[in-house]
């Protein structure tokens, strides 16, 4: 998977990639911290490899499991794991978390009624929580699949009460937390049946505290009660009203009403709380109002549309019902690195804050798009 152009498509095959650099990294003798192992990628991608390890021990027909992630020695961090036909990752980050305050491919951000900022801080399998100007606030989580753990966490959001839903992707579910990171709850497991997961992207509550998800591979949103009681479900694959084709970003207005951006069709659709079609906007392309890849989605008390398109590295701004109305870039850096804008959320007072993947940091924006900060 190229990170940088975030292919989803390859999102499974990274899953993947993970769980066999940890399982082959637990299983090998190897003890040197950068010490490489490479295998090639099976048939059909997913179901074994075959490893030689820095010491020439062959590991051979090895299980791959993304929701079955042991711990690693700290004898094996560092390791690096090279795929034919992927690019080579160095996963250090995965299991050997950065500083805290720093930031590593942050997928998600959501603000709560005081203005704390939540990040789902993906390459280092937790989230961290900053105040409105970034200072370091708290963290929890870490690689694994236990309560509390995390396996590439992409989604986040927070209710009026201040509790944190985070969606866990790798491990095809659903965590819920207090503002402190206390575990209070999970739901969900891989699979299509109702209640159930193919890799959750998107979270987003109601002000009754009804939690919506965009269940990416199975292209529908379900629908759940605070507690993670099923309650509904719409879309399937198609470019047709109410269709969903890989939906990420999704949002909820004052009314009720909720938003969802498809990564294949290039379209936000609006949808009542139950899942009536209630209109869309946006095909592929560049022009304003056009979308390469709608990735966040956010509504401010106005219910003004922020929607971040990572493509094009912008953010455009939309009215309630879909008009165009301004669009910003993330700005150059001396150093020339990369902007790819994801997640989005405003707070009260209209501040945009965004998720910039290509430089692993968060910025945040005036309303009318006027940088104002940035850290990570």
């Amino acid at each position: 998977m190229d990170m940088r152009r975030h292919r989803l498509r390859e999102v499974s095959h990274l899953f993947t990639l993970l769980s066999l650099a940890l399982l082959l990294g637990a299983a090998s003798a190897c003890t040197a911290p950068s010490a490489p192992a490479s295998f090639d990628k099976s048939s059909d991608s997913a179901a074994s490899a075959t490893s030689t390890s820095a010491t020439g021990q062959q590991i051979s027909k090895t299980a791959l499991s993304p929701t079955a992630v042991p711990s690693l020695p700290s004898s094996q961090q560092g390791k690096r794991v090279q795929a034919t036909g992927l690019e080579v990752y160095h996963l250090a980050t995965w299991w050997k978390p950065a500083p805290d305050g720093r930031l590593d491919l942050p997928r998600a951000v959501a603000v709560d009624g005081a203005g704390n900022v939540y990040v789902a801080d993906n390459g280092n399998h937790r989230v961290q929580k900053f105040a409105y100007d970034g200072r370091f606030l708290g963290k929890w989580g870490s690689l694994g699949n236990a309560d509390g753990q995390f396996f590439a966490p992409q989604g986040i959001a927070v209710d009026g009460a201040g509790n944190v839903f985070v969606a866990d992707s790798g491990n095809n579910r659903i965590q819920r937390f207090s503002a402190d990171g206390r575990f209070l709850g999970k739901w969900g497991s891989r699979g299509g049946a109702d209640g159930e997961f193919d890799e959750p992207l998107g979270v987003a509550v109601d002000g009754q505290g009804n939690v919506f998800v965009t269940d990416s591979g199975n292209n529908r949103v379900q629908k759940f009660s605070a507690d993670g009681r099923f309650q509904g479900k719409w879309g399937s694959g198609g470019s047709a009203d109410g269709d969903l084709d890989m939906p990420l970003g999704i949002a909820v207005d004052g009314q009720g009403n909720v938003l969802v951006g498809e990564l294949r069709n290039g379209r936000v659709q609006k949808f009542s709380s139950d899942g009536r079609f209630l209109g869309k906007w946006g095909s592929r392309g560049k022009a304003d109002g056009q979308f390469s890849e709608p990735w966040g989605i956010a509504v401010d008390e106005a219910g003004n549309v922020f929607i971040t398109d990572n493509m094009t590295n912008r953010i455009q701004k939309f009215n309630s019902d879909g008009r165009f109305q301004d669009k910003w870039r993330l700005p150059n850096d001396a150093d020339g690195q990369t902007h790819t804008p994801l997640g989005i959320a405003v707070d009260g007072a209209g501040n945009v804050f965004v998720t910039d993947v290509g430089t692993s940091r968060i910025q945040r924006f005036s309303s009318d798009g006027r940088l104002q900060d940035k850290w990570g």
